[in-house]
């Protein structure tokens, strides 16, 4: 496998529902996904220097007991 120049590889664990919205949204943008997910961590980091909150309305964390 080929060195990475200007990327670093970054092992990471995602909730499933987080990885089918992930899915759906690099299928229908075409957008690579490390490339939407370079953006999502610059939103993110952008809205926490703004005003500290980082969940989103309705974010459900994935261990919580809501089971649909």
């Amino acid at each position: 496998m080929g060195e990475l120049r200007y990327r670093q590889r970054v092992g990471v664990s995602l909730d499933n529902k987080t990885v089918e919205l992930l899915n759906e949204l690099t299928g229908q943008t075409g957008v690579p996904k490390s490339k939407l997910i370079d953006f999502a961590i610059f939103l993110l980091a952008e809205k926490y220097k703004s005003d500290r909150t980082i969940k989103p309305p309705g974010y459900i964390e994935s261990n919580s007991k809501n089971i649909d």
